[in-house]
């Protein structure tokens, strides 16, 4: 579900080694579960825990100093039934009126 993205590795010195950047997406989500994570909770929260454990467990990061991104984007919304009627409502005030002035 997520998907890990790494800089390719050109033989970074150790000096550098911290300052690799990991980019994990976990693609679209609900505006609710967005939002549970930015207060720190929520499905979203657990996922990310998991992601950096593994992440951890293959050694791509290191526990203190590694540098995470996670990206997440929301899902559009449906549409509210207002705008699905609107759709529908004809419009009486057209602007081709032809006056007749004969």
């Amino acid at each position: 579900m997520s998907e890990v993205t790494k800089p390719a590795e050109s033989a970074p010195s150790p000096a550098k080694r911290g300052d690799e950047i990991c980019i994990v997406d976990l693609g679209r989500h609900t505006r609710k579960r967005i939002r549970r994570l930015r207060k720190g909770y929520g499905t979203l929260l657990r996922k990310v825990r998991n992601a950096t454990e593994a992440l951890q467990e293959e050694g791509v990061i290191e526990s203190i100093g590694s540098v995470v991104v996670i990206l997440v984007r929301e899902k559009p919304s449906l549409p509210s039934m207002r705008s699905i009627w609107d759709q529908f409502d004809d419009d009486d005030d057209d602007d081709d009126d032809d006056d007749d002035d004969d």
